[in-house]
């Protein structure tokens, strides 16, 4: 070879249950796992620094676990995190068209004290998207709530106005919603669709009994009945190859010992249409004082991996965060630039979790739709903050000190643990993202 080669720095060796070695580099989110009579190799490869034009050292410098002598790693996971930071490409935007909410989850961080988004604060997101979309290739748009659906009619007016300004730009447009699916008909979907709204987030949080205790309606009644019903119509009449739903289940200590059976009905539900998929998670503070009430409820020492191993035996098409192990991928959105929150009232925040709590409020959209921010407190959310323990932490280059911008202000620490990453590794290994094998 022309260049002289060395290992990685981030480069992760491990075993799987079968004894085979695993090798997964950070650099490049790749996965390669070896039967053992490759062992031999691999030690003169990685140890003894001797290289070839084998198709194993070819495949080990496309996944950088191999990489130039001269190569500094640093200045590359400084320049992903720069291009990410300030990516100029695309715009990525959260609106909550109202702050209200038909249920009263026990977990909810939201208070519930604003409403509907009035008339001036959306001609105000309009004029805000026609003045900066022709800047980007993509807009993304994201609904959110509170319950979303409880002001449709300005979903529809803002996406409407969308529509036509990518298309008279030659902007992508993408659009999703988060939504407890009380109010997601089948009705509702086919209109949404018409406004280019493909991807759905709904939420069951387990069994009918485990859900209709922490999903509840403003008088506690459960609300599983009605979301499951809708769900199923809109799979039955919704034909639309393009509609994606996120199946989200968040799991707690109630309901984490009958995950087997949940799995079961997930697969009675929903099994055989690949435009549903699952998302399994725990419920966690995520802040607000109705989880004060469940905090027995809360399980310690979650690790997300254990969850979407069972997902995997029952064959439930999960969308795994694969994000953990994709370089820049486990960046939080509220750490870039060109991503911004608009309230119901016309702030703007940078945390969909943290919208009560003074240093996440960093601007406001004015009456032209012109961002008017206070640039100390936007600043310090885009601005990444690397601690001394993410230089040799082996995800550096995944959440390029930008996983979650708001641990700058709440001094929560870093809870990533090598047994969460050797987990993960294994999970999407066995899912087939970014692997290669020699057998």
């Amino acid at each position: 070879m022309s260049l002289a080669y060395k290992s990685s720095t981030f480069t992760h060796k491990m075993e799987d249950c079968e004894g085979k070695t695993i090798l997964y580099n950070s650099l490049s989110g790749t996965i390669i796992r070896f039967d053992n009579q490759y062992d031999n190799v691999l030690n003169e490869i990685l140890n003894k620094n001797q290289y070839d034009d084998s198709e194993i050292c070819k495949q080990l410098i496309a996944a950088k676990i191999l990489i130039p002598f001269d190569f500094n790693e640093s200045d590359y996971i400084n320049k992903l995190r720069d291009d990410l930071i300030n990516n100029n490409e695309t715009l990525d935007i959260l609106i909550y068209p109202t702050e209200s909410c038909n249920l009263r989850c026990r977990y909810c961080w939201e208070n519930f004290k604003k409403n509907d988004m009035e008339r001036q604060i959306e001609e105000s997101v309009i004029a805000f998207l026609e003045k900066h979309v022709p800047k980007y290739k993509r807009l993304y748009i994201k609904w959110f709530g509170g319950e979303p659906l409880l002001n449709v009619s300005a979903i529809k007016r803002i996406m409407k106005s969308s529509i036509e300004i990518c298309r008279s730009n030659g902007v992508i447009l993408s659009s999703s919603i988060t939504t407890n699916g009380y109010l997601l008909t089948h009705e509702m979907v086919s209109h949404l669709i018409k406004h280019k709204i493909y991807e759905y987030q709904v939420t069951i949080d387990g069994l009918k009994e485990d859900h209709d205790k922490m999903r509840v309606m403003p008088n506690g009644d459960g609300s599983f009945d009605v979301i499951v019903k809708n769900l199923m119509t809109i799979k039955k009449e919704v034909t639309n190859k393009l509609l994606r739903i996120l199946i989200r289940t968040n799991f707690n200590e109630g309901n984490i010992n009958r995950i087997h059976e949940y799995a079961k009905l997930y697969i009675d539900l929903f099994g055989g249409d690949n435009r549903f998929s699952a998302y399994w998670n725990a419920v966690q503070d995520w802040g607000g004082n109705a989880v004060h009430d469940v905090g027995n409820m809360l399980i310690d020492n979650y690790d997300k991996t254990m969850i979407n191993i069972i997902a995997e035996k029952y064959n439930i098409p999960m969308i795994i965060e694969n994000s953990l192990l994709n370089p820049g991928g486990y960046a939080c959105y509220a750490g870039k630039r060109n991503s911004y929150i608009f309230g119901s009232d016309g702030l703007v925040y940078k945390c969909p979790q943290k919208i009560y709590d003074d240093y996440n409020k960093v601007g406001r959209l004015d009456i032209n739709g012109e961002l008017v921010l206070e640039k100390h407190k936007y600043e310090e959310w885009v601005l990444p903050t690397t601690e001394e323990k993410c230089n040799t932490c082996i995800l550096r280059p995944s959440c390029l000190s930008a996983r979650c911008p708001k641990r700058k202000f709440t001094k929560q620490e870093c809870q990533l643990k090598i047994e969460q990453l050797e987990r993960a590794i294994l999970t999407f290994a066995n899912n087939k993202y970014n692997y290669i094998e020699f057998k």
